[in-house]
């Protein structure tokens, strides 16, 4: 702001700052001192003084803003030892321009720069394992020296078409934990399908064109109300020598499937409509439930008990 100041009124101002008696009384001096600074408006008047003086050619601003908490004891540290260096230029005969301002500091190019830096490593970094124990990541090392052959179950489940519910789909999995997790079904455009008329031989083949897009009943009603899911998709990545060569979608718990599901919008990543009833502790969510609290594997036989009835 800019002030009109009387510099020869203000220069011949003074003022007295003799103590009488032996007690110095600094307080009182420095009370003193910051009326009378105030009276002559101290800093603007230094700064129109000095305007022709030869100009300090460093300058000092301060840091960006301390985003995370409150301004701390190293913030006005570094503040005060700008101040000291500015004010001893300035005492020796320098203008030294006095203008708040943070250090190059561009709120939009900062944002941008993270947002590069965060995109490089999307781009580099890879799934890593997670212990359902400790709740944290594993390295690959660790997960090598603890793998085990386990004996898991298989089931075979049928999905019913929603335009001829007499028609059912018939998937496999080693992961009957993922059922409630299900989101679409996907099948081999290279493959060809059969479909069984009865417990006879008598059946004929469907090819994945007819296939494509059908929607299916979901086994579960806990996302029934995503309406991008449910439908037979198409892939590559599997054989027909897969099972039944129908392969059950879940994004949340499949590279490939999370590519499939993505690629054909059942899911949108900007959306957050992958859904994950699971917790760090891989126990179901309330959203499943009937198998809320219950680990994953613990589950299996429930999920398979409640699939039969």
């Amino acid at each position: 702001m800019a002030t009109n100041i009387d510099t020869t009124a203000t220069q011949s101002t003074t003022m007295d700052f003799s103590v009488a008696g032996e007690t110095l009384e600094f307080g009182n001096n420095k009370t003193n001192i910051l009326a009378y600074w105030k009276q002559i408006n101290a800093f603007q008047t230094s700064n129109k003084l000095f305007k022709d003086r030869p100009k300090w050619k460093k300058t000092t601003k301060d840091s960006p803003p301390f985003a995370t908490d409150l301004p701390h004891y190293g913030c006005i540290l570094a503040a005060k030892i700008k101040d000291t260096v500015t004010r001893w230029a300035y005492q020796t005969g320098h203008h030294v321009e006095r203008r708040f301002g943070w250090a190059k500091m561009s709120i939009a190019a900062y944002k941008n720069h993270c947002r590069q830096f965060v995109i490089r490593y999307v781009q580099e970094w890879e799934i890593t394992p997670h212990s359902i124990g400790c709740c944290t990541l594993l390295s690959n090392f660790e997960v090598d020296q603890n793998y085990k052959n386990t004996n898991d179950l298989v089931v075979w489940v049928s999905f019913p078409l929603v335009d001829d519910l007499t028609v059912k789909l018939v998937a496999w999995t080693t992961t009957p934990w993922t059922l409630p997790l299900n989101l679409a079904l996907c099948v081999n455009p290279n493959s060809v399908y059969v479909k069984i008329l009865d417990r006879k031989v008598d059946f004929y083949s469907l090819k994945e064109s007819h296939l494509k897009e059908m929607h299916y009943t979901p086994l579960f009603s806990y996302f029934a109300d995503i309406k991008t899911a449910f439908h037979l998709l198409c892939d590559e990545y599997f054989t027909k020598d897969s099972g039944t060569a129908v392969v059950h979608q879940v994004p949340y718990f499949g590279e490939d499937d999370y590519r499939v599901c993505l690629v054909n919008d059942v899911i949108n990543k900007d959306t957050g409509s992958v859904v994950c009833p699971i917790d760090a502790p891989c126990r179901f969510t309330d959203e499943a439930k009937d198998f809320q609290g219950q680990n994953v594997k613990d589950a299996d036989k429930a999920i398979i008990k409640y699939l039969e009835e």
